[in-house]
């Protein structure tokens, strides 16, 4: 078997881009699937929907690892008889509330140019101890808490 290894490369100007998504839960899944369904959506018909990746309990040194890589990263796509290495390029910033502060984390869900809040829950954040705690004395499923200050937005 031969490999061939193909590069592919964000095909719009990164520069462009405006923290338009807010990705909490910046993990595998994240980066392997709804990014680049991102940037091949945004490679076909434009746009300039940046992603503010943030992780809340651990992963604060590889999201300042993402920030001195320019927020750039690879995926590797592999079958029988290529590899493509893709460089995503939809980040345009990263948050931790232990690196950066709640504060600024509320600032930038409240931000203006912010238009979809995602995320990805792990079988190791639904297992949490809180968070089973709360949907067991709540009677509720489990669940994120909405920050208590919404008026954030419309200040």
């Amino acid at each position: 078997m031969q490999e061939t290894i193909i590069r592919a490369n964000p095909e719009f100007d990164t520069a462009a881009l405006r923290p338009r998504i807010l990705h909490i839960g910046f993990g595998g899944f994240a980066r392997a699937h709804p990014l680049v369904y991102l940037q091949e959506g945004m490679n076909k018909a434009g746009g300039d929907f940046g992603v503010v990746a943030v992780r809340l309990n651990s992963g604060a040194e590889e999201l300042s690892a993402l920030d001195e890589a320019g927020h750039t990263y690879l995926i590797a796509e592999i079958d029988a008889e290529t590899v493509t290495a893709r460089q995503i390029g939809v980040v345009t910033g990263t948050c931790h509330p232990k690196r950066d502060g709640i504060d600024t984390l509320l600032d930038l869900i409240a931000s203006e140019p912010m238009a979809v809040i995602s995320l990805t829950i792990t079988e190791k954040a639904i297992a949490s101890a809180t968070v089973i705690s709360i949907s067991k004395t709540r009677g509720l499923s489990p669940i994120w808490p909405i920050p208590k200050n919404q008026a954030r937005r419309s200040a």
